[in-house]
């Protein structure tokens, strides 16, 4: 059994995750401002952003280490949802300003968009070392955010 048979049921579990994710995460948005108004609401919106961010950057890595360079004619699919997340993420985190984790959060988020455009724009595609490089970028981010937004649960939940 190669890694890659033991992945693909992990990468569709992530692309479910994913999708559960994004429609749960714009429920939960909408109660919490009607519940909690818009000061405890932006708090909400950026980390569940953070976090709809993460698990398509995983669920887009997985299908990257499955697929290989392939992957990148379906990268649409991870890249639209992701950037609308991801900028309503910051702009929420530009919104509040006090919340150091939030910065650190932003700041990820941005370095792996810098990652993903440094990757696309050098010459020679995106395989060998600097695919490896950028799935260990994308998985670091996937964990960091989501680390740091389970420590800071109590801040949103």
């Amino acid at each position: 059994m190669s890694y890659v048979d033991f992945l693909f049921p992990v990468s569709v579990a992530l692309d479910v995750a994913a999708l559960v994710a994004i429609v749960s995460a714009a429920i939960l948005v909408l109660t919490g401002l009607f519940r909690h108004g818009w000061q405890r609401g932006r708090f909400r919106i950026a980390y569940l952003g953070y976090i709809c961010s993460a698990l398509l950057a995983l669920s887009f890595v997985v299908h990257l280490c499955v697929d290989g360079g392939d992957i990148y004619m379906m990268f649409v699919l991870w890249l639209a949802p992701f950037t609308v997340a991801a900028t309503l993420a910051i702009l929420m985190t530009l919104a509040i300003g006090s919340s150091d984790t939030l910065w650190w959060l932003a700041g990820a988020t941005i370095v792996l968009g810098l990652a993903q455009l440094l990757a696309d724009l050098l010459p020679g595609g995106i395989g060998g070392v600097r695919a490896w490089v950028l799935a260990a970028t994308y998985f670091a981010y996937a964990f960091l955010v989501l680390i740091l937004s389970a420590r800071r649960r109590q801040e949103w939940w």
